[in-house]
């Protein structure tokens, strides 16, 4: 089984998405999963204890803030899947003069071989 990485480009995510992703429950509940190693969508509905329309929906918002990243995982029998990886090892929240800023970093990850 091959995967397929896409390039990962830079996001920037504004202050008031990145809380209120943070601040929702099934957003916290995903990235958890993640941390622990990459899953499918049936896979995290099953472990987060929600429907897939509801992860799907979530998966999209966390995937264009930058805190999740998507493969293809290629299967010998032809059928192909998404799977979803964290994309973030720290997010740092701060008080300024301007108000809250949020520095999401990203995780550390091989570089892929080239050929």
């Amino acid at each position: 089984m091959a995967q397929y990485p896409p390039t990962k480009t830079d996001s920037t995510v504004s202050t008031s998405t990145a809380l209120s992703l943070l601040s929702d429950e099934y957003a916290r509940d995903i990235v958890g999963v993640l941390c622990e190693g990459p899953a499918t969508a049936a896979d995290l509905a099953d472990r987060c204890g929600v429907s897939k329309v509801t992860i799907y929906r979530r998966l999209n918002e966390l995937e264009e803030a930058g805190f999740v990243r998507v493969t293809t995982k290629i299967r010998s029998n032809g059928n192909h899947c998404k799977l979803y990886h964290n994309d973030v090892e720290e997010v740092t929240i701060s008080v300024t003069d301007d108000g809250l800023s949020v520095d999401i970093d990203g995780a550390t990850r091989p570089q892929p071989i080239s050929q």
